[in-house]
């Protein structure tokens, strides 16, 4: 059974499919690619994600509004941020690079469970359009304020 399989067993169904472009600066180091996604929300519209294809590969972002904020769960990239980060009124939370789609949808659970959690399908659905390139953006201001840029 595929992982998205898996997820459907949790209630998710297929909200769309879309292109998308990711733009990286850091330092001297700029890197630009085309990815294709399909969105994902759950039945209750309390957890939403992204499968985003680029270059044969495929990463997954998970995201839930709460009365906080945001809550967005995504592979960890180089280990330099820790377990979670808080930008402004955003909560993201890193799983090990690897992790199985379910696994990283159990986290992203249990990272929920002390929040108040707000239902709204539609809300979800618009933000995975540009949810990939948020998170490549608020990476970069949080490296850009620990001076990693520099290295």
């Amino acid at each position: 059974m595929s992982g998205q399989e898996s997820l459907k067993t949790d209630g998710f169904v297929e909200t769309g499919r879309r292109n998308g472009h990711l733009r990286f600066e850091l330092g001297d180091r700029k890197d630009e690619m085309d990815y294709q996604g399909i969105k994902y929300v759950n039945a209750q519209g309390t957890i939403g994600y992204i499968a985003a294809t680029a270059e044969g590969q495929t990463i997954n972002f998970f995201v839930s509004f709460t009365a906080k904020g945001q809550v967005i769960t995504v592979p960890e990239i180089g280990g330099e941020f820790g377990n979670e980060v808080m930008v402004q009124n955003m909560k993201l939370h890193f799983v090990k690079m690897g992790a199985s789609l379910k696994d990283m949808f159990e986290e992203h659970r249990r990272c929920l469970t002390t929040e108040s959690v707000q239902m709204n399908r539609a809300r979800l659905d618009k933000e995975l359009d540009t949810l990939p390139q948020r998170v490549v953006d608020m990476l970069i201001a949080f490296a850009k304020q620990k001076g990693l840029d520099k290295v």
